[in-house]
């Protein structure tokens, strides 16, 4: 993922709502991936990483509107809003960040990000 999400150091994001990394993790499992980070800090930095996104058209978007879990097929996060249609449900790439919308109601949002219309 993106530099800040390989090391886990998400603590300096002002835009966090107050929320740390270890908060947000409705499963608090501390254990490591093979790089040393904490499936928590990953879990998180896929909510940061969609939020960061989305907030440039959306700035009402909040971390906490946002939920992820592991895919252990594609070892990918599935990020998704409680109710699924506001943003949509999209893939987070743990490797790389790279960020893939999964619905229309992501791909509606993207749209309109790439289409610069916000």
């Amino acid at each position: 993922m993106r530099p800040c999400c390989r090391t886990g150091s998400v603590a300096d994001n002002p835009h966090a709502n107050g929320e740390a990394a270890t908060d947000t993790h409705p499963n608090s499992k501390a254990d490591a991936d093979s790089h040393g980070n904490s499936r928590r800090s990953q879990y998180y930095c896929a909510v940061a990483t969609l939020w960061s996104y989305l907030v440039k058209c959306f700035p009402s978007a909040e971390l906490k509107d946002l939920k992820a879990v592991l895919d252990p097929v594609s070892d990918q996060y599935v990020v998704k809003d409680d109710d699924e249609i506001q943003y949509g449900v999209w893939r987070v790439n743990q490797t790389d960040g790279v960020i893939t919308p999964e619905d229309i109601h992501a791909r509606r949002r993207d749209e309109t990000i790439r289409g610069g219309t916000c």
